[in-house]
């Protein structure tokens, strides 16, 4: 009987801690498929950014192609009217000169007369 009584007790004891294990084993559990649920949008989340970060990337990308051919373009467009600016400057200085002369040359006539 007294075999019984400690196998009974013995037994009510595991069944207890068999509880216990079931329900600490349930909690993990939960807790296991919350955290794969907060990994799995945490993921989504970084896949996400990733993805709009790869797409300002790449029209900073072609913005930047596009400024610099507009700034070969300016710069050519600039370097022509330089050349513009000086062979005007010149001819300028070419019709100044030669109206000098023709002033002189008339300045000289009208001394004679």
């Amino acid at each position: 009987k007294e075999q019984l009584a400690k196998l009974e007790i013995e037994s009510s004891s595991n069944a207890e801690k068999a509880t216990t294990h079931k329900k600490a084993s349930e909690e993990l559990n939960e807790k296991l498929q919350a955290a794969e649920t907060e990994a799995d949008e945490a993921k989504a989340g970084h896949e996400s950014t990733l993805a709009d970060l790869k797409e300002q990337l790449a029209k900073l990308e072609i913005e930047s192609s596009s400024n610099a051919e507009k700034a070969t373009t300016h710069k050519k467009a600039s370097e022509e009217l330089n050349e513009k600016l000086q062979a005007a400057e010149t001819e300028a200085d070419e019709a100044k000169a030669g109206h000098e002369s023709t002033l002189a040359d008339l300045k000289e006539q009208l001394a004679k007369l």
